[in-house]
């Protein structure tokens, strides 16, 4: 079900454990040097579909798998970021010119956030991401939609105690270009294909 799960492990400044795990009293402390990775499963509801029409939006459910890692110094987090879904085209493809956009996404982003107690907030910004496509165009070529612009994420992350954690995710990514068979041509403005999802997220902090 999920095809890459790539672990990252990047040498960074831990934050306080009494601190960073929500125990009572304490603060961040920039003092101590370790190795920290993030791990989680994802599931997400959201829209796909070009910016001016042509390709309808429509409604996608995904499942996939994140994993981070990164230098903390005291409460503050840079890093960097790898996951896969899995898309699922959930609207009939009937309504929507007979299309169906499901299919396998793999994305890169670089991470910068801050932890404060039981809570870390994570921005993330997409410098490279593939969306490849289960249907093959009518010309029986295969298709995928490279190249975010201006795509970012964001999450919100909860650890009740232990290394466990929850998470609220938004994720806005934008397809400028698509490639058909080996070749790539680039949309115009107005043809950027848009992923915007919101989900959930469980995983673990090391």
């Amino acid at each position: 079900m999920l095809k890459i799960l790539l672990l990252l492990a990047v040498t960074f400044s831990s934050i306080d454990s009494k601190a960073y795990s929500g125990g009572s009293g304490g603060s961040p402390s920039l003092s101590r040097i370790g190795f920290r990775f993030l791990g989680n499963l994802k599931l997400q509801h959201g829209t796909l579909g070009s910016n001016d029409g042509s390709v309808k939006k429509r409604k996608v459910n995904s499942i996939g798998a994140e994993a981070i890692g990164g230098i903390n110094l005291g409460p503050l987090i840079l890093g960097a970021g790898a996951e896969y879904s899995k898309l699922f085209q959930m609207t009939d493809p009937d309504d929507v010119s007979d299309t169906n956009l499901s299919g396998g996404i793999t994305q890169f982003s670089g991470v910068a956030g801050f932890a404060f107690g039981k809570l870390c907030l994570l921005g993330k910004y997409y410098f490279k991401s593939s969306l490849s496509l289960d249907q093959k165009s009518p010309a029986d070529e295969k298709v995928q939609y490279l190249s975010p612009d201006a795509s970012y994420g964001i999450s919100i992350l909860y650890r009740p105690g232990g290394r466990s954690f929850w998470g609220i995710d938004y994720n806005n990514i934008n397809f400028s270009k698509e490639d058909r068979a080996g070749t790539t041509n680039n949309f115009s403005a107005d043809e950027t294909m848009n992923l915007s999802t919101f989900g959930i997220s469980y995983g673990f902090m090391f």
